[in-house]
């Protein structure tokens, strides 16, 4: 599995659950399916990856948009 951080700056999506972790890494163009709350469905496209380091080792940045 690899580490990841999904995240996006459309506001109404701040409170989606995105997965943290991928079985192959993402990529540009890919969908990314996030759940809220109430158990809704959210769909995103990935349109940016980084590779980083955080505190737990390297991690996957990816972008997610409409």
């Amino acid at each position: 599995m690899l580490n990841c951080d999904c995240y996006t700056n459309i506001d109404n999506m701040k409170d989606v659950k995105w997965p943290t972790s991928f079985v192959f890494p993402p990529r540009v163009g890919d969908k990314v399916e996030g759940e809220d709350a109430r158990g809704g469905a959210h769909v995103l496209t990935v349109v940016r990856i980084t590779h980083t380091m955080r505190h737990r080792g390297p991690v996957v940045m990816v972008e997610l948009h409409r």
